[in-house]
């Protein structure tokens, strides 16, 4: 292999590994957040909430830094998720999983917190 191309190699494996690294700095959603789900998500699991904070890992933390899910109250977060997915060229079931994660933790404080 040239050096030349080492740039662009480690260029890329950088870009493929910014949506994990992201997600690891996103909290977790918890047991405890379940008690917080919003009305039209009722019935969801940890793991519908897991599946959103890494489509909004993945998806959003493409093009920009991510912004954490209490930084924002949940009434916020519906028009941002709302203008931001023809942007992002998602589906209405990703944008619902992303919003889902990010309404359930805005309630939590600690949420708010940046990386």
């Amino acid at each position: 292999m040239k050096t030349r191309n080492l740039p662009a190699l480690l260029l890329l494996a950088l870009a493929l590994c910014l949506p994990w690294a992201c997600a690891s700095f996103l909290p977790a959603p918890q047991q405890s957040d379940l008690e917080h789900l919003p009305p039209q998500w009722k019935g969801w699991g940890l793991e519908d909430l897991e599946k959103g904070r890494r489509l909004y890992a993945g998806t959003c933390g493409r093009c920009h830094q991510l912004h954490p899910p209490g930084e924002y109250r949940a009434d916020q977060w519906e028009r941002i998720t709302r203008r931001m997915q023809g942007r992002a060229k998602i589906d209405d079931q990703a944008r619902e999983s992303i919003l889902a994660y990010l309404q359930t933790l805005a309630w939590n404080p600690a949420a708010a917190q940046k990386p």
